[in-house]
Order: structure tokens, then C-alpha cells, then sequence
């Protein structure tokens, strides 16, 4: 498969542009979707076919068959899977340009992996950092693009589509997601901001969450341990359930799960709580709705970091003194406050699915997304705490064409996106011996995206893709 572009260079006689060129696309690949006529373009090469020897061989230089033929090869491997993120249209991977890698429902229950970014960390080319120890430290960046100078992340997350990029931070709160609510996860690595915009420089990484498609299932999910003595305070409970099916042309399921964690470090408590709800209505062959929402809140405490004097064990001065050493590496820092980070999160989303004519898709996808953030930190000598509330409100319409353009089979894909973001940030500063500084903060963006994409199959083998975006 190829990817090619063009590129103008001044000083050269003016070319048709590019929004010319789609334009013109467009149109052709209009008309044939409406035509009815053009011919159904050829399907995709079976990736489990036994290849075919070449007939090239005679009898006069055929070798006799040995008496003790060869086992027969195993049979070739199906790489097969679905992905929609690298054209966001349904695409096996073999004939996506991209390097993408999908990791199912299966993989992830026999992956012993206790959340989303340890799962991920085994990927090649995710780089996974914790800088609490706790869920809500973790950064998942790709090819190694971020600098930690808090200008945002360079990896754009989708949760079914919806970002999870928060408007603060430009960062995912990977905390949120539960591994056991996850269906199967598709990373693309290298830049999709021609498809998705900002955030996607170094790659995309959409979830897509567990539905209710199929007969009606329950399956419960506990886990408990700990360590030290029988009953201690270092122990670990997660409990899940999940519950979905299909009646007629109703689809449903339900989510929940609660979280209890006390980590090695003092003062490490983490609490979780998580509902999840999808629904999926088909009215007729043409026209699906579906619906999606949930609540989640986590209060994590935050031990802190420790000083290797406050590790070792003290010395006499240190004692005179009266600072804080012999503390051990299991002890949070000494701290005027309880470091906290505490969260609540409230999100809905809709997608309508339209189907006028055959070969052509449009999609209409409103959703809303809400977070409250509470949060104190602090040393010794000083602390500061902050509420921070962030709403993002956005609708995605595409449209795809599926229709022959000179006889080649041809998908075209253009859409809009729609976003508004608010965030309001109280925050308070103290300090011994100075009066306290509390800053009242407001920021807000609104934007909006057209984007197009255009796949062309020169050959069954043969792949031309090339994508524009333009934001406002």
C-alpha cells in the first residue's frame, strides 16, 4: 500500500488546487453513488487464500516425489481486523495506510494487565510514564514526543469516538477508563491530524467500549489481594459487572464497577466508582441510533515525593536539628495538607446513522462531556489547591461515499467537526507566613474542522490515500 501527495513550489506556473481536485472527486464519486448503474467495485483479496504455485514446472524437470512427503505448512494467519481510526471508515488492516496495530477482547483478558496503560506499554512505539505511582499519574505519549513541559499531549484518545483530550491539559485522564469496559483498542501510529485535527501529531489511540450486540450475556469480574499481614490496610478490591444483548432491533448493556486500592506508599488510597450505559435502536436497514453515557468519580490520594534525607534513617545534627529524616521509603512527604486529587465526570453521546441511498453513509454524532476537578498540593512550607471545571459540548456530521471512480473501486469520506470548550479554574495559594493568593481563572475555545478524504485502489495491491483538513 501507498500514500502519496503533492506539493506545490513558488515561482512555478499556477496548478489546479487541491480543493479543486477533491472538489471534482466529490462530484464524480456522487454521481456514481446515485447512479445505480457503475459497476459494484471488485472485493477485497481474501487474506486466508492458499496461495497457488506457479505452473511453470514440466515433466521433464519434475524431481521424483520423495517416499516420506514433507508435512504440509501450517495454513497462513488472518490479518484481517477491523479498523476504523487511520480513514475513520471500517478498513481491514492490510489495506489501511498506516501502521496500526488492534488489540482485541481476547488479547486483553489474557494479557493479566490491570489497566488500559499497562496494557499499552507493551506496544512498540508507547512510551508510558507514572509520576504518582497512582492511576491518575499515568501519560501515554507515542515516539517519544513529549518533553513534560506541560505544552499537552501529542497522542489524541477517542473513547467511541469521543475525545478524551481535556481542554485544560490537552491530556487524557487515563484513570477514567476501565480495561474491563474495553471491547478492543486500535493505536495508529504517526501523525492523523489531516483526519482528527489537533492532539494527533504523534498518533491516535481510539477505544471502543463493550456494547450489547449479540445474545444476552452476564459476566462478573472480581479481584482482591494485598500484602503483609491478614486484614492490613495494603490490600486491593476491584469488582465489575457487565451485562448487555440484543432483543430484535434493540440493543443494550450496562457497566459498572467499583475500585478500592491502598498502595505500598502512606497515604496512597485510591477509590473509584463507574457506570456505563449503550443503547443501539435499528429502525430499518437505513436508519440506526445510538446513545451512550455515563458517571464516574475517583478520589486519589497523593503520597508525594521523598528526599533522601528523609529516607535514610536520622543522624544525630538531624535530630538537634529536628528535620524530617528516618521517615522510610514507605512514608508520604510531610506536608501543611492532605495531597489530594479528586474527580467527577459526566458524559452523553448520540450517533445517528443514515443510509439514503446504497454506497453512501452520512453520520450525525452531538455529544457532551463534563468534569469537576478538586486538588490540593504541598510540601512543608507551603500548598495549593484548586477547583477546576472543564465542559466540552461538540457534533461530528461525514459523509462516505463508496462508488467506482473509472472503473476502480474508490471511497470518499468528508465531514465537518464542531467543538466548544470551557474551562473555569478557582485555585489559592499559601504560604507560611504570607497572607494567601487565590487566582480566578477562565478560558474558552471554539472551533471548527472541515476535513475529506479520498481512497483510490489503482491496483487490488495498490492504495492511493490522501487527506486535507482545515481549522478555525
Amino acid at each position: 500500500m501507498v500514500a502519496l501527495a503533492s506539493r506545490s513550489r513558488p515561482g512555478r506556473k499556477a496548478r489546479p488546487s487541491f480543493a479543486s481536485v477533491c472538489l471534482s472527486i466529490l462530484l464524480a464519486s456522487l454521481c456514481a453513488a446515485f447512479d445505480g448503474k457503475a459497476d459494484d467495485p471488485p472485493p477485497p483479496a481474501d487474506a486466508t487464500a492458499q496461495p497457488t504455485a506457479p505452473p511453470y514446472q514440466t515433466a521433464q524437470n519434475t524431481a521424483p516425489a520423495p517416499q516420506n512427503p514433507a508435512p504440509a505448512p501450517n495454513p497462513p494467519q488472518s490479518v484481517g481486523q477491523a479498523t476504523v481510526t487511520a480513514t475513520r471508515a471500517s478498513r481491514t488492516v492490510l489495506e489501511t495506510p498506516g501502521n496500526v496495530t488492534v488489540i482485541d477482547r481476547e488479547t486483553i483478558e489474557q494479557s493479566a494487565a490491570r489497566d488500559l496503560p499497562e496494557l499499552l506499554r507493551r506496544e512498540a512505539g508507547i512510551f508510558v510514564t507514572n509520576t504518582t505511582s497512582g492511576p491518575t499519574g499515568y501519560d501515554v505519549e507515542a515516539r517519544g514526543f513529549a518533553n513534560g513541559s506541560g505544552g499537552g499531549s501529542s497522542m489524541l484518545v477517542l473513547v467511541d469516538g469521543r475525545r478524551t483530550n481535556e481542554p485544560n491539559t490537552a491530556t487524557t485522564d487515563w484513570a477514567l477508563i476501565d480495561l474491563d469496559d474495553v471491547d478492543h483498542v486500535e493505536i495508529v501510529r504517526g501523525p492523523t491530524s489531516a483526519l482528527y485535527g489537533d492532539n494527533a501529531t504523534g498518533g491516535t489511540i481510539q477505544i471502543f467500549t463493550r456494547g450489547g450486540e449479540g445474545t444476552p450475556q452476564f459476566d462478573s469480574h472480581t479481584v482482591y489481594g494485598g500484602y503483609g499481614k491478614v486484614g492490613g490496610s495494603h490490600h486491593t478490591f476491584e469488582q465489575s459487572l457487565h451485562a448487555g444483548g440484543t432483543d430484535g432491533p434493540l440493543s443494550a448493556s450496562l457497566f459498572t464497577d467499583y475500585d478500592s486500592s491502598n498502595d505500598y506508599r502512606d497515604r496512597a488510597e485510591f477509590r473509584s466508582r463507574d457506570i456505563e450505559t449503550n443503547f443501539r435502536y435499528v429502525f430499518t436497514d437505513r436508519i440506526a441510533l445510538s446513545l451512550s453515557g455515563g458517571y464516574q468519580d475517583y478520589q486519589s490520594q497523593i503520597p508525594g515525593a521523598l528526599t533522601t534525607a528523609q529516607i535514610e534513617p536520622c543522624t544525630a545534627s538531624e535530630i538537634i536539628a529536628g528535620t524530617s529524616c528516618g521517615l522510610g521509603p514507605q512514608a508520604a512527604t510531610p506536608s501543611l495538607n492532605q495531597n489530594f486529587d479528586d474527580a467527577t465526570v459526566r458524559h452523553a453521546s448520540l450517533t445517528l446513522e443514515v443510509t439514503p441511498v446504497d454506497n453512501l453513509l452520512i453520520t450525525f454524532s452531538p455529544y457532551t462531556w463534563h468534569k469537576h476537578d478538586s486538588s490540593a498540593l504541598g510540601d512543608p512550607t507551603f500548598v495549593f489547591s484548586g477547583n477546576l471545571d472543564q465542559q466540552s459540548n461538540g457534533l461530528n456530521t461525514q459523509i462516505q461515499v463508496d462508488a467506482p471512480l473509472l472503473e476502480l473501486r474508490n471511497r470518499l469520506i468528508f465531514g465537518t467537526d464542531l467543538r466548544r470548550d470551557d474551562a473555569s479554574l478557582n485555585s489559592n495559594f499559601s504560604q507560611l507566613a504570607m497572607p494567601s493568593m487565590p487566582v480566578n481563572t477562565r478560558s474558552w475555545r471554539e472551533a471548527w474542522a472541515l476535513y475529506g478524504q479520498e481512497e483510490l485502489n489503482l491496483t487490488p495491491d495498490l492504495l492511493l490515500s490522501g487527506g486535507v483538513r482545515y481549522d478555525r
